[in-house]
C-alpha cells in the first residue's frame, strides 16, 4: 500500500496529514510576521546577553531597525510576573517597524536570564535589570532618546525605574500596572506616563485610572482617554482603556499596542509617523493556527505510537461492577477531594518549600499535588463503604489492575509522549511569543518534580480514571474522550471558579484570581492531552501519569520565575 492509498484508507493518516498542512502555514506565517513583518520597514531581531548592576547576566533580545544612518529613539521593554521576553514581542515588533531600537529582557530569574526573583514587590534587582538596556541603547551612540515600557510587574518597574531616573528617561508606557505602582513612590516624577489597561483587567478598575490621572496632574476634573499636560515639559499623561481583553491578555492586545506605539512617537517625534500597519493581531491567529495543526499531529502522532508498543497486547478490563453506573457520586467525590486540598494550600505548601525554587510554585500546586491527593485518599476510602463496612482491598485490586498490563511499556510510553510533545511545544513556540526552552538550571528541576509529583498524580490519576472514566460509555472513543475531558476540566476547576470571581475587581484578592486564571488555563491544556494519552496507553495510569507529571513540570518551569519560596495568601 503506497502512501496515498494509506491516507485515503486511514482516518488517522488523514488527520495526521491535515495537521501537517496547518501547522507548516501556521509556522510559516508566524515566522514571517515575527522576523519580516513589515517589508517596507525591515528589521533584525538578534540575543544578546546583558549585565546587570549587581553582576546577575540578563538575556534579551534586541530588535533593530535595518536603516540606522542617523539617531533614532530606543525603548527598553519589560514583562510581567510569570512572563518572558517572548511575550512582549508583539510590542516590540511594532516599535521596531516605526524605526525605534528596542530592548526586550528577561528579568531576572524568568526566562532564560540567571538571578532569583525575591519576592513580588517592585525590588531593586529588577530596576537595576531595566538599566541594564537602558545603558545598552546609551552605549550605541545613535540612541539620543529613550523609553521604557512593561506589563504589569515591567510596568511598574518601568515607573519606578523613570522616576528615579528622570533625566534618562523621556517616556514611560505602562500596561496593566497601576496597582503595582500605588507605594513606591511619587507617581507625577514618572516622565511623559501612558498608562493603559484592559477593561476587565482583575486587579485595576476605571475608578483606580481616574485616582491616578488626579494624582498625577493635582486636577479634580479628569478623564479616561484625555491628553494632559505635554511632552515637551515631560508631564504628559492619559490613561486608555481597552474594551478587549483581561490582564494576561494586554501585552498582546492590538489595541493596547496602538495606544503605546502612539505615545512612543508623539514623545519623540511629535506626531505619528506614516501609518504602519498593527500585524500583532495577525501573529496571534497564525499563533493558534500552528497549536491547532500540533494539537492535531501530537494527537495522531499518540495513537500510532500506542498501536504499535501495545499491539496485541491486553488492555486494561473495564471492572465489570461499575459497568453502567452513573458516574455522579464519585464526580462529587472528587469535588470534595478538591474543597479539601483548597483548604490544605497552605499547610501542604510547606512540603515544596525547601524542594522547588521556584516562586509561588509551592503555594499555587500544592493544592493540585499534596492536597488534592490526600483528599482523593480520603474520597476514596469513604466510596469503599459498603455493605457496614470498609472495603480497602477493593482499591487495592483496583489499582493492581490498573497498572498491571505492561506496565513497563506504559511508563515507556509516558516518557516518550511527554518528551516529545513539550518537544514539539518548543519547536514552535520559543522563539515567536512564549520562551519555552528550557535552561540548564531548569532541566534539572524538571526531573526532580517529576519524580516528586509522580505519587500524587498517580493518585489523582487512579481517581479519574479508575472511579470516573470506568463508569463512561467506551461505544466511541472520540464521545468518551470529549466526555472525560469536559468532566475532568470542570471537576478540576469548579472550586477555582467561584475564588476568581469573588477576586475579580478586589484590591485584597485580584491577584488571587488572576493567578487561578492561569491555574485553569493550565488544567484545560494539560486535560486535552492527558485524558488522550491514557487512552492510547494500553489504559494504563503509570504512562498517563509520568506525562502528566513531564508536562507540568515544564509548564510550571517555563512560566513561573525561579526565587524564594513565596506564600500566597
Amino acid at each position: 500500500m503506497n502512501a496515498l492509498q494509506l491516507i485515503r484508507s486511514s482516518r488517522k493518516a488523514k488527520a495526521l496529514l491535515v495537521g501537517v498542512i496547518v501547522l507548516i502555514l501556521g509556522i510559516v506565517s508566524t515566522f514571517s510576521l515575527t522576523y519580516y513583518a513589515d517589508a517596507e520597514h525591515p528589521y533584525t531581531i538578534v540575543h544578546h546577553t546583558l549585565e546587570s548592576g549587581d553582576g546577575t547576566l540578563i538575556q534579551a533580545l534586541v530588535y533593530t531597525p535595518v536603516d540606522t544612518s542617523s539617531t533614532c529613539p530606543g525603548v527598553v521593554v519589560g514583562h510581567g510576573f510569570c512572563e518572558n521576553k517572548q511575550y512582549m514581542q508583539p510590542l516590540s515588533i511594532e516599535l521596531v517597524k516605526r524605526g525605534f531600537v528596542v530592548v526586550n529582557i528577561d528579568f531576572r530569574g524568568h526566562g532564560s536570564s540567571e538571578g532569583y526573583l525575591s519576592d513580588f514587590e517592585r525590588s531593586n534587582g529588577l530596576v537595576l535589570d531595566m538599566l541594564a538596556g537602558v545603558e545598552y541603547l546609551e552605549d550605541l551612540g545613535f540612541v539620543d532618546r529613550i523609553g521604557l515600557a512593561g506589563h504589569s510587574m515591567g510596568g511598574g518597574t518601568s515607573m519606578l525605574t523613570a522616576s528615579q531616573n528622570p533625566t534618562r528617561i523621556n517616556a514611560t508606557v505602562a500596561i496593566g500596572a497601576l496597582s503595582t505602582f500605588s507605594s513606591t513612590g511619587n507617581i507625577s516624577s514618572v516622565p511623559n506616563l501612558l498608562a493603559v489597561f484592559a477593561l476587565y483587567d482583575q486587579g485595576i478598575t476605571r475608578d483606580e485610572g481616574l485616582s491616578f490621572l488626579r494624582s498625577y496632574t493635582g486636577h479634580e476634573d479628569v478623564e479616561i482617554g484625555t491628553l494632559y499636560g505635554n511632552f515637551g515639559d515631560g508631564n504628559a499623561t492619559k490613561v486608555s482603556i481597552s474594551p478587549y481583553s483581561e490582564h494576561l491578555l494586554e501585552p498582546i492586545d492590538s489595541s493596547i499596542i496602538y495606544e503605546a506605539v502612539q505615545w512612543f512617537e508623539y514623545a519623540f517625534n511629535g506626531a505619528p509617523g506614516t501609518d504602519v500597519r498593527i500585524t500583532a493581531q495577525y501573529l496571534i491567529v497564525s499563533l493558534i493556527v500552528s497549536l491547532t495543526g500540533l494539537l492535531l499531529v501530537l494527537f495522531t502522532f499518540v495513537s500510532y505510537l500506542g498501536s504499535y508498543i501495545f499491539k496485541g497486547r491486553q488492555v486494561h478490563p473495564r471492572a465489570l461492577e461499575d459497568s453502567g453506573k452513573s458516574p455522579l457520586r464519585p464526580i462529587l467525590g472528587y469535588l470534595l477531594a478538591a474543597f479539601m486540598a483548597f483548604a490544605l494550600l497552605i499547610p501542604s505548601s510547606a512540603f515544596f518549600m525547601d524542594v522547588a525554587p521556584i516562586t509561588m510554585f509551592n503555594s499555587v500546586f500544592a493544592g493540585q499535588a499534596v492536597g488534592l491527593a490526600l483528599g482523593v485518599v480520603v474520597v476514596s476510602i469513604l466510596l469503599s463503604y459498603k455493605g457496614g463496612r470498609l472495603q480497602l482491598q477493593r482499591i487495592l485490586t483496583r489499582i493492581k489492575e490498573m497498572t498491571s498490563t505492561s506496565p513497563y511499556l506504559s511508563l515507556v510510553y509516558g516518557v516518550i509522549t511527554g518528551i516529545v510533545s513539550i518537544s514539539a511545544l518548543i519547536a514552535v513556540f520559543d522563539w515567536s511569543i512564549v520562551a519555552s526552552m528550557p535552561t540548564t538550571r531548569e532541566v534539572g528541576v524538571i526531573f526532580s518534580l517529576v519524580f516528586l509529583l509522580f505519587p500524587f498524580f498517580f493518585l489523582r490519576e487512579f481517581y479519574l480514571r479508575g472511579f470516573i472514566q470506568e463508569r463512561l460509555e467506551y461505544s466511541s472513543r472520540i464521545r468518551e474522550y470529549f466526555t472525560m475531558l469536559v468532566i475532568a476540566v470542570l471537576i478540576d476547576t469548579l472550586v477555582f471558579i467561584p475564588v476568581m470571581m469573588i477576586g475579580w475587581q478586589s484590591v485584597s484578592l485580584s491577584f488571587v484570581a488572576l493567578a487561578l486564571t492561569a491555574v485553569t488555563l493550565f488544567i484545560i491544556f494539560q486535560q486535552v492531552l492527558t485524558t488522550w494519552v491514557y487512552m492510547n496507553s494500553g489504559r494504563n495510569i503509570l504512562g498517563s501519569t509520568v506525562f502528566y507529571c513531564i508536562l507540568f513540570a515544564w509548564m510550571v518551569i517555563c512560566f513561573y520565575p525561579f526565587g524564594q519560596p513565596m506564600m500566597l495568601l
